[in-house]
């Protein structure tokens, strides 16, 4: 780790030590997000940054800042109320501690903000979302590089693969404006592993509707946040990963933008989400229905054969069934959105139960189920979503 990225380390810590002194009980939550962010720069995976290992010298001072941070690691699983003073006083040792191996003092800042440079990652579909975003930062006063800005974006005329390498090569962090487009595309997730892998802070905003569930799986593991989540969540992470504490970063005219952003993101999450329901409500029932009959009758001749063959185990059997299962939840949807009566209903709904049992069945269990009882239960299961397809009702969907 750079010298001074280890000023920007001992910088945020001495900034969560302010915090914590007058932390309200309705923060703790963002205050553990932001502690855990400073520990994933300096103390990954349990461990301390290489570089801080080689500068600390004195063993008591290595093995007091090891324990310290370990302390810390938990306060960031769960805090109490009266725990600011005993957390701040670790902050400030984790500060001092740092200072020390970086050669400078308490009053010491990190990099001019001149000299940190955000890299702002997007597709080029969103370019609406990205400037909006880059806007907060610029009237902030960060340096940001975005690829389509006029003045600071890729220069015409010259190769972009190796300009954009050395801008991702001299970021100090990173923030990703996700969206379900860019996230098809696996250059954004290499931009940011390219910041986050030299121990930078990389932020992904997922919007349009996107969830943590919908990041990338190598992106599910670094920071991110919704736009939908709480105001106060967003403004920590975003401070966090461009380097700036929240009081110096969210003054008026910065909020002003950030609130101007976070109305066209959510705007078009609404717009998207409208959008994919009226694409399901739109949804034709013929393809369920097809699917429902085609894997039920394959599950009753697999249910058959296993039945004849007497296995020892259930194993193939319990397959069968959750195959079965599989097709009801869809089929109900479907069936209740086109406002087939309740008692249809309920026939799938008790086959679902009757299959989940089965699924789960365990013939050690005294009092349970025989196998000719599970053999029996399960080709009901079945006859009774064949029930309910032949239903006039029902057929009556596919006219």
């Amino acid at each position: 780790m750079p010298i001074q990225r280890l000023k920007q380390v001992a910088h945020q810590a001495r900034g969560l030590a302010d915090r914590v002194v007058s932390l309200k009980l309705e923060h703790t939550q963002l205050f553990m997000s932001s502690l855990a962010g400073l520990l994933e720069m300096y103390f990954p995976d349990g461990r301390l940054d290489p570089e801080i290992r080689r500068l600390v010298t004195d063993a008591d001072q290595l093995g007091e800042l090891l324990a310290v941070s370990r302390q810390l690691v938990q306060k960031t699983r769960s805090m109490q109320a009266d725990d600011g003073p005993a957390v701040q006083r670790m902050l400030v040792q984790v500060a001092t501690a740092i200072e020390s191996a970086a050669g400078v003092g308490e009053s010491d800042e990190p990099a001019p903000e001149n000299e940190r440079l955000i890299f702002v990652s997007f597709s080029r579909e969103d370019e609406d979302l990205a400037a909006a975003f880059d806007k907060i930062l610029s009237v902030a006063g960060v340096k940001t590089f975005k690829t389509s800005a006029p003045e600071s974006g890729l220069p015409g005329g010259e190769a972009w693969f190796e300009n954009i390498m050395k801008m991702l090569r001299t970021a100090n962090g990173l923030v990703y404006v996700a969206t379900p487009t860019s996230i098809k595309e696996h250059w954004r997730t290499f931009e940011v592993a390219a910041v986050f892998s030299r121990r930078n802070p990389a932020l992904t905003i997922l919007a349009q509707g996107l969830g943590h569930d919908d990041a990338p799986s190598p992106l599910k593991n670094i920071q991110n946040v919704t736009v939908d989540e709480p105001e106060e969540l967003i403004k920590a992470r975003i401070a966090f990963a461009v380097g700036r504490t929240q009081s110096d970063l969210w003054k008026e005219p910065v909020l002003e933008q950030l609130a101007a952003f976070l109305q066209l993101a959510r705007k078009r999450s609404a717009k998207k989400e409208a959008s994919n329901q009226a694409q399901q409500e739109r949804k034709p029932v013929l393809p369920i229905l097809d699917e429902a009959a085609s894997t039920v009758e394959a599950c009753e001749l697999d249910w058959n054969a296993e039945r004849s063959a007497n296995p020892k185990t259930f194993d193939l059997a319990k397959t069968v069934m959750g195959r079965a299962r599989g097709v009801i939840a869809p089929l109900y949807s479907a069936l209740k959105k086109h406002g087939v009566q309740q008692g249809v209903l309920n026939i799938l709904d008790f086959a679902r139960k009757d299959a989940a049992k089965l699924e789960h069945y365990d013939p050690s269990i005294i009092g349970g189920l025989s196998r000719a009882a599970f053999w029996d239960t399960g080709a009901d299961v079945l006859r009774r979503i064949q029930q309910v397809l032949s239903m006039e009702e029902v057929r009556r969907l596919r006219e």
